[in-house]
């Protein structure tokens, strides 16, 4: 859904390239009411970008992207099947491998500002060059975000003070 204009991502073209996402789409961003960027995997995974509202599609190639966060306009990255996290600084034109970081599986991604960031068990203070694995006894479950919550997920909420590092 685009969060601009609420309407639902829509595509008028068959076939891989500059054209139609034929793919599982599992996660979505917004820049504006015409260019947003849809990721998934199984078939032709990778990242899905248009700037024409869904008329045509630029893609690229990679794997099976489960969850993608933007901490500002042209920097995202994402997460997903593998161990690999990517990276994009053009707001998503292109998208980097930064190799293998993280554990298999990853499911969700948040970043605080460019350089500190949170997969399920990792987490980075250098803009995903590094990530340090969170000992413990973590669960993996597919992000939620809460916005000036008082509740939280089944009336926990549970904060980090990121001040003190």
């Amino acid at each position: 859904m685009n969060t601009h204009t609420g309407d639902y991502f829509a595509t008028i073209q068959n076939g891989p390239t500059g054209s139609r996402p034929q793919v599982v789409i599992r996660c979505t961003h917004s820049f504006s009411p015409t260019t947003y960027i849809v990721a998934g995997g199984n078939l032709n995974g990778g990242f899905y970008r248009t700037t024409t509202g869904g008329s045509s599609w630029t893609y690229t190639p990679a794997g099976n992207p489960y969850d993608m966060y933007f901490p500002t306009e042209t920097t995202g990255y994402a997460v997903g099947e593998g161990t690999s996290v990517y990276k994009t600084t053009d707001a998503g034109i292109t998208w980097n491998d930064l190799g293998p970081l993280v554990s298999a599986g990853e499911v969700t991604i948040f970043f605080l500002d460019e350089q500190r960031g949170w997969t399920g068990r990792h987490r980075t203070t250098d803009g995903g060059q590094t990530w340090t694995f969170m000992s413990g006894n973590a669960t993996i479950h597919t992000g939620h975000l809460f916005h000036r919550c008082r509740h939280g997920l089944r009336g926990r909420v549970i904060r980090a003070d990121l001040a003190k590092r």
